[in-house]
């Protein structure tokens, strides 16, 4: 004798997941916080060292403030998600 195959339910869910990081060593963050802070430098004081400490300053600053802006971010996909069909809580047997 064949069992006839069990019926199935499907349906579609909506499923958030992490936004994944594009730049995951945060060169963009660094790189623009090391020019700006670099550039502010410059004007201050001694040039060739107070632009070299602003840059040094700057491109960690940039780096930090750029690690933190992809959290909280998600991504929203829809998968389509299948199982037995359920009467009265139990699932259908055939």
């Amino acid at each position: 004798m064949q069992q006839a195959a069990a019926q199935q339910d499907c349906y579609e869910a909506q499923v958030e997941q992490p936004a994944v990081a594009r730049d995951e060593r945060r060169i963009t963050g660094t790189g623009i916080g090391a020019l700006v802070a670099g550039q502010s430098g410059k004007d201050l004081g001694d040039r060739d060292l107070t632009t070299a400490a602003g840059a040094a300053v700057g491109a960690v600053a940039g780096n930090q403030v750029q690690k933190k802006i992809p959290e909280g971010r998600t991504v929203t996909t829809t998968e389509v998600r299948c199982g037995p069909v359920r009467l009265a809580g139990r699932a259908l047997d055939r």
